[in-house]
């Protein structure tokens, strides 16, 4: 009994010494594309520098921006978390909620750990209950709409 409870201390102060999970906003390709370009792939596309098609297939992947990176869904976990656009590193969440253990993680969601290992050697973030890779494109040239020109009125004299 006494070393189930030392193990219960050892457990708590493992989770208190712990610094709190950081998360980065994260934002939904397609959303993102209606909200600043007005659904307008091909407008984004002159701006982040990524062909439409690519851009379309995304999108139609629920493809997320986080600091102008691009992320593809890689698991496909069955899960009922509540939608909220917040990720994290995945390497960071495997550390503050399953200790590191790859192990544990896979089967708490029913993957294969070897599958964990390889998410943990590239760079993924998870979000949602769901686990996201960075596309091999990578980084996008720009997340921002283009800033509209100044009309400049001639007055005639």
């Amino acid at each position: 009994m006494a070393t189930q409870s030392t193990a219960t201390v050892s457990s708590i102060q493992n989770k208190q010494s712990q610094p709190p999970l950081k998360s980065v906003k994260a934002v939904l390709l397609s959303q993102l594309v209606e909200n600043k370009f007005g659904g307008d792939y091909l407008a984004f596309s002159k701006v982040s520098g990524v062909p439409t098609s690519q851009l379309k297939r995304w999108a139609e992947n629920s493809a997320v921006i986080v600091d102008k990176e691009v992320f593809i869904q890689a698991s496909r976990i069955e899960t009922d978390a509540k939608v909220d656009m917040k990720a994290f590193d995945f390497n960071d969440y495997l550390n503050s909620h399953y200790g590191g253990n790859r192990s544990r993680f896979a089967e708490a969601n029913d993957i294969l750990q070897q599958q964990v290992s390889r998410w943990t050697q590239t760079k993924c973030m998870f979000m949602n209950g769901q686990v996201y890779r960075l596309t091999t494109r990578g980084e996008l040239n720009s997340v921002s709409a283009p800033k509209q020109k100044a009309k400049v009125e001639k007055t005639v004299h």
